[in-house]
């Protein structure tokens, strides 16, 4: 627990700074999401070619019963390709945060799913900072419709 309090701070802190963000700025919000997806993208395609043992080392062990099989089995035999997949997912939501109308709300779509989809990892997604962005998100993009309608 002690190696993650201080990442699980300064994500819970960063997601909710976001959250605001998304009601009152929501041009940097926007910005500021599409670099976290851009970032997190490009950290993943390294680790996933350069270390991909530490994401069952890293995630399986907070993670729910239902997470950790997955981690433990598959995930842990095709490990490179399931981190790469996923590192092209994150750069192309990044892309498409970038764009806008409808492309831009397949990037909301898609980050929210994403962030939904990794909150059962517990303490290893900084959990619940990752249900503060899929907040984040989704008022990120009420906000930009509201903002394109005045």
């Amino acid at each position: 627990m002690n190696d993650f309090l201080l990442p699980f701070l300064i994500s819970n802190s960063i997601a909710l700074l976001l959250l605001i963000f998304s009601f009152r700025w929501t041009v940097v919000a926007k910005y500021l999401w599409a670099f976290i997806f851009l970032a997190a993208g490009g950290i993943n395609l390294f680790f996933s070619q350069s270390k991909p043992d530490i994401y069952a080392e890293s995630f399986g062990p907070h993670a729910i019963d239902l997470y950790q099989r997955f981690i433990y089995g598959f995930f842990s035999q095709y490990t490179e390709f399931m981190v790469l997949t996923i590192a092209i997912g994150q750069l192309l939501v990044g892309i498409l945060l970038l764009c806008h109308n409808n492309l831009f709300r397949l990037g909301i779509f898609g980050g929210t799913v994403f962030l939904l989809a990794i909150a059962p990892l517990g303490m290893g997604s900084a959990f619940p900072a990752t249900l503060l962005g899929a907040i984040s998100l989704v008022v990120l993009l009420q906000q930009t419709k509201y903002a394109e309608e005045d």
